[in-house]
């Protein structure tokens, strides 16, 4: 995870040419995070949840925060360790 945690924290704000770019590298970061964090490829729905608060200025510091602190991360997160110490999936 701290390949996407990393020194770069802050939002850029700038002229549109610059917003642009903020919205390309948000979605990468986003795609990047949820691939680290929850263990699966990024979907229009976590690009809406998580780059539109980043393109709007929030901090990815408050970012990484968020999908770490997220259900998704904790059901991620007890999935594996079912698989890894019961061999199976949880329980619905």
């Amino acid at each position: 995870m701290e390949g996407w945690v990393g020194a770069r924290r802050g939002a850029d704000a700038g002229c549109r040419q610059r917003q642009i770019a903020v919205t390309s590298s948000s979605r990468r970061y986003v795609a990047s995070a949820v691939n680290d964090a929850l263990g699966r490829t990024a979907n229009d729905v976590d690009q809406e949840r998580w780059g539109g608060p980043l393109d709007a200025g929030q901090s990815r510091a408050d970012f990484a925060d968020s999908i770490v602190k997220s259900r998704d991360r904790a059901a991620y997160v007890v999935g594996t360790i079912y698989y890894k110490v019961l061999l199976r999936e949880p329980d619905p």
